[in-house]
């Protein structure tokens, strides 16, 4: 009986912050092509943070659409690589591929769809940042489909023509299966009578792998520095990638080359950069920087503000323990020279802020708590800020 009244607390519990927060309507999911490479992987981000038992879910669906081709054009799924864990085991999430693809159905004959699952009672981190689910690599040459634009994508719900859920074919394909993107977080069928969190894709949500990304951003900072400005960004991958070119302005539109920097070339790892403007402009400028390919080819990054006072006191920012675990968090040290109030931002390396504080900090030794359970593994951005100075450092959590 006490169990019966304990499962019965918890899902009455459960019914009550599900009428809060709708969990549906919260997930979507992206995929991306890596430059060089025979393999694409997908990812999901969440609008806010689920946590256990919220973040349990019985089934995950993921369907890729892929231009329809036949004998050395056929697009085969090969290695499926697990990138995600299992916050409750500790473990991979598994994921499989339907081993017999849906080719060319009458509904949409210029595509196949593929399916990629993971079954039973799992757990994802949902964070409102992106995670990566798992990667995989395909077999035959890439093709791009004239009508689509593009080669490879996860399928619109509401708009496909194989999808059940498209308004003009309620519930009907001519296979007869439910090939819509799903995730199912457990109870949410019941107490919602919706299933699939599921809503569409971000960014841009499809590649074509015929093309070759010259570079793939991940973040680009400015960031005042005592006499100097740091200047920082990072690649997830680079192909004939010749160099970089720092640029600076006044006025946020005639820029001018300061420095170079040789690229990679081509890399298909994580690179990171860090630059020092030796001699910045006292008050607003604005940083960019021109990527040149091997072919003269050129591209931009975004455009970063920055405000030096080059009378302003260093904060002498440190964090400790670094690396830390995510279930120990970390300590932000600095000094101030004067009772004020200071904005303190930790942030992936892709730039999505993932913790937020309005510090009160005192004249003299401060020391602040930043906690990063549910956080994923990897390199942060920790930025300690107000009108006049801003001061950053990086964090590990392992």
């Amino acid at each position: 009986m006490t169990k019966f009244y304990a499962r019965l607390l918890t899902v009455f519990t459960f019914a009550v912050l599900l009428s809060v927060g709708d969990l549906s309507a919260q997930v979507s999911f992206n995929i991306r092509g890596v430059p060089g490479t025979q393999s694409f992987v997908v990812s999901m981000k969440s609008a806010s943070v689920w946590g256990i038992p919220f973040n349990q879910l019985s089934s995950v669906q993921i369907i890729v659409r892929v231009p329809h081709g036949t004998g050395a054009d056929e697009f085969n799924v090969g290695l499926i690589t697990p990138d995600v864990i299992d916050p409750l085991s500790g473990f991979p999430v598994n994921w499989s591929v339907s081993s017999s693809p849906v080719r060319a159905p009458t509904e949409a004959p210029d595509f196949d769809y593929f399916t990629f699952f993971a079954l039973g009672i799992q757990a994802l981190p949902f964070t409102n940042t992106e995670e990566t689910l798992f990667s995989f690599t395909y077999t035959g040459n890439c093709i791009t489909n004239e009508v689509a634009g593009i080669s490879v994508s996860i399928i619109d719900n509401a708009t496909d023509p194989f999808s059940p859920l498209n308004p003009n074919l309620p519930g009907f394909n001519s296979r007869n299966l439910n090939t819509t993107n799903y995730l199912d977080p457990l109870g949410a069928t019941l107490f919602l009578g919706v299933a699939n969190a599921f809503v569409g894709t971000y960014l841009d949500g499809s590649r074509d792998c015929s093309v070759n990304f010259p570079v793939e951003w991940l973040d680009f900072t400015a960031t005042p520095a005592g006499s100097v400005v740091d200047i920082e960004w990072a690649t997830a991958t680079e192909a004939g990638n010749k160099f970089f070119s720092v640029e600076r302005s006044v006025d946020g539109r005639l820029f001018q080359e300061i420095m170079r920097v040789p690229g990679q070339g081509n890399s298909s790892e994580v690179t990171s950069y860090k630059e020092v403007d030796p001699d910045p402009v006292p008050g607003y400028s604005y940083y960019r920087l021109r990527q040149v390919d091997f072919d003269a080819a050129f591209s931009y990054s975004e455009v970063v503000e920055v405000f030096f006072d080059p009378d302003a006191v260093e904060l002498g920012i440190q964090v400790y323990p670094n690396p830390t675990r995510q279930v120990d968090g970390f300590n932000v040290v600095f000094d101030s020279p004067e009772e004020q109030y200071l904005s303190l931002e930790l942030y992936t390396s892709n730039g999505q802020v993932v913790y937020k504080k309005l510090v009160e900090a005192e004249r003299g030794r401060n020391e602040h708590k930043v906690p990063t359970d549910g956080l994923s593994t990897g390199i942060y951005h920790l930025r300690l800020f107000n009108d006049l100075q801003t001061e950053s450092t990086q964090i590990i959590i392992k």
